[in-house]
C-alpha cells in the first residue's frame, strides 16, 4: 500500500514540473532560441514568427517596431525577412511594407509584380495605406494593366479612412478630370494632415513661381568662369542679397513646402530650393538642395554642384561639387555632365580622357556648351600631334563640334567657327 502511494505522489511531481516547464516556454521568452532582440524591454524572438505559431497582437506590434527599426538603420535583408515573415502570417501592414521595398528596390531587385501582388494581399486583408498603394499601382499600371477607374476607388475607399497619400493622389486624378477646385484643395489639405508630403507640396507651389531651370549649361558655366577667379582672389563667400518681406500667401506656400520637404517628398525639397536659389538666399537653398538630392532629386545634386563651383552659400569647393555633379551625371541629368567635363577640361592639371568622356555625353545630348568645350579639347589634342594624318583627324573633329555648338545657338562656339575660316 505504501508502494502504491508513493508512486502516485511522484507521478503527481512530475505531472506538475512538466506542466510548469510548458506554461514557461510559450510566448515572447522562448528559451531554446539563441537569437532575440529587445523591443520596448522586451525580448523578441525571431523564431516565434517563423514557426508555426499564432502572433499575439502585442508580439505583432513588436515585431513591426522591430522591421521598421531594421529598415530605418538600412539593414533590408533583416527587415524584408521579418515584413516576409509576419505577411505570411496576414498581417497587412507588413505586406504593404513588403511591397514598397519591392518598388524602391530596398535591397532587392526592384520587382513591380511583386509590389503589386503584396499590395493586393494588404487590401484584402483591409490595411487601407495597401489599398491606397495598390490604388497606385493601377494608376500608373505597375505589375498590372493600367485601370484609372480601379485607382479612383481605391483612393476614395482609402481617404474615407485617413490615407493621405490616397488623398493626394486622388486630388491629382481628380484635378486632371477638371473636379471642382475647392473638392481639389479640400483632397489636398486632408493629405496634408494626414502628413502626405504630395499633399502639402501642392498646396504650397499653388502661390509660388518659380522659373524653370535652364536645360542648357552655359547659363551656369558662363558666370563661373568670373566668379571663380574673384573667389581665388578673395576666397570669400559671395554676400546674399537683402531678404525683402515675403506676402502672407507666399509665407503660407512656404510652411507648406517645408512640411512636405521634412515629409521627405523630393519634390517638396527641390522646389523650395530653387525658389531660395533664384532669390539669391543661398544658404537657404543649399539647405534643401542636399536634401532632396540625398532623397534621389538628381536635378537638386546638380544644382549644389554648381552652388559649390560657384561658391553661393558656401565655400568654393571642387571636390564636393564633383562628387554632386558626378552623382548626377550619372543619373543622365545632361547639365551636370556638361560642367563636370568642363571641370576636367579647364582645372590645373587637366584630365582630357575624362573631359572627352563627358563633354560628348552632354554634347550629345545637344548641350551647347559642352559641344563646344569638346572642340577646345580636340584643339588641344591636334596641337600635341606630331604625324600629319593624326593631326588632320583632331582637326577635322575640333570643327565638328564647334559647327555642332553654333547650330545648337551657343554663341562661343559660332565665334570659334567663324575664326577658324
Amino acid at each position: 500500500m505504501k508502494k502504491v502511494v508513493i508512486m502516485l505522489i511522484l507521478s503527481f511531481l512530475v505531472l506538475s514540473c512538466s506542466k510548469g516547464n510548458t506554461q514557461e516556454s510559450s510566448g515572447l521568452e522562448i528559451t531554446e532560441h539563441k537569437e532575440k532582440k529587445v523591443v520596448n524591454n522586451k525580448k523578441v524572438n525571431k523564431k516565434s514568427v517563423e514557426n508555426n505559431i499564432q502572433i499575439p497582437e502585442k508580439e505583432k506590434i513588436a515585431y513591426l517596431k522591430m522591421a521598421a527599426g531594421y529598415l530605418k538603420d538600412e539593414n533590408y535583408q533583416e527587415a524584408k525577412g521579418y515584413y516576409k515573415q509576419l505577411c505570411d502570417k496576414n498581417v497587412g501592414e507588413a505586406c504593404n511594407k513588403l511591397a514598397l521595398i519591392y518598388k524602391d528596390g530596398l535591397g532587392v531587385k526592384v520587382d513591380v509584380q511583386k509590389y503589386y501582388n503584396y499590395n493586393k494581399k494588404s487590401c484584402d486583408l483591409k490595411n487601407f495605406q495597401g489599398c491606397a498603394d495598390l490604388g497606385y499601382a493601377y494608376e500608373i499600371g505597375s505589375g498590372v494593366a493600367k485601370d484609372i477607374n480601379k485607382a479612383i476607388k481605391l483612393y476614395e475607399r482609402s481617404c474615407k479612412k485617413d490615407s493621405g497619400s490616397a488623398c493626394s493622389n486622388l486630388a491629382v486624378l481628380y484635378q486632371k478630370n477638371g473636379k471642382n477646385s475647392k473638392i481639389v484643395t479640400e483632397l489636398f489639405t486632408k493629405g496634408c494632415k494626414l502628413n502626405s508630403g504630395k499633399g502639402c507640396y501642392n498646396l504650397g507651389i499653388s502661390s509660388i513661381k518659380i522659373k524653370e531651370e535652364p536645360k542648357d549649361a552655359s547659363t551656369t558655366l558662363n558666370n563661373q568662369k568670373e566668379e571663380v577667379k574673384k573667389e581665388e582672389v578673395k576666397k570669400e563667400e559671395p554676400k546674399e542679397e537683402v531678404k525683402k518681406e515675403e506676402p502672407k500667401e507666399v509665407k503660407n506656400s512656404l510652411i507648406y513646402l517645408e512640411k512636405s520637404c521634412d515629409l521627405k517628398y523630393k519634390e517638396g525639397c527641390a522646389f523650395i530650393g530653387n525658389y531660395y536659389n533664384q532669390k539669391k538666399e543661398f544658404k537657404k537653398a543649399n539647405k534643401y538642395l542636399k536634401l532632396s538630392c540625398k532623397f534621389k532629386d538628381y536635378n537638386a545634386c546638380s544644382s549644389i554642384g554648381a552652388n559649390y563651383l560657384n561658391a553661393k552659400g558656401v565655400s568654393k569647393d571642387i571636390f564636393q561639387a564633383m562628387s554632386y555633379l558626378s552623382k548626377a551625371c550619372e543619373k543622365n541629368i545632361m547639365i551636370a555632365c556638361s560642367n563636370l567635363g568642363i571641370i576636367y577640361k579647364t582645372k590645373s592639371k587637366p584630365d582630357i580622357i575624362k573631359a572627352e568622356k563627358y563633354l560628348l555625353k552632354a554634347c550629345d545630348a545637344k548641350i551647347g556648351e559642352a559641344c563646344k568645350y569638346l572642340g577646345d579639347v580636340y584643339q588641344k589634342m591636334a596641337s600635341k600631334k606630331r604625324d600629319k594624318k593624326e593631326k588632320k583627324v583632331f582637326k577635322e573633329k575640333e570643327q565638328i563640334f564647334y559647327r555642332k555648338s553654333c547650330n545648337l545657338n551657343y554663341q562661343d562656339g559660332c565665334k570659334k567657327v567663324r575664326k577658324s575660316k
